[in-house]
């Protein structure tokens, strides 16, 4: 009979809290990943934007590594200019890499003169470990 075994997941602390972004790369999330195995990763980054009196775009970068792999996507968020109002959206990401720290890291930068309350991200990352490819 095939006894098939499960292979090792890593994820994210769910006690984790949300990165203010700004201009200045801000990690949302981290996971150590063990030496050994190759892994496949995937992580969701929620991002917020908190409007200030008047709209505003804010153009957030997010890059995830695994192990020494980097995947990028940019999104914008657009603010309605009521003072409070939150703008959201969910960045999914996926990639394959070597074991080592897995993370997601994010800026965000806003037009000239423009300003928000804040620019907000919260990564969950698991990654599961993938047979050798050799």
């Amino acid at each position: 009979p095939c006894h098939a075994t499960a292979p090792q997941e890593y994820g994210s602390s769910a006690t984790a809290t949300a990165a203010t972004l700004s201009g200045t790369s801000a990690t949302t999330g981290t996971v150590a990943l063990p030496t050994g195995p190759t892994y496949l990763g995937f992580a969701n980054t929620k991002l917020v934007a908190t409007s200030g009196a008047n709209p505003a775009t804010a153009t957030i970068k997010c890059t995830f590594t695994v192990g020494a792999s980097t995947a990028s996507d940019t999104v914008v968020l657009r603010t309605d200019g009521t003072s409070g109002d939150t703008t959201s959206t969910t960045i999914p990401m996926q990639l394959a890499g070597a074991a080592g720290t897995s993370t997601v890291a994010c800026t965000s930068t806003l037009q000239s003169g423009q300003s928000v309350q804040s620019v907000t991200g919260l990564s969950a990352i698991n990654a599961i470990a993938t047979a050798a490819n050799n």
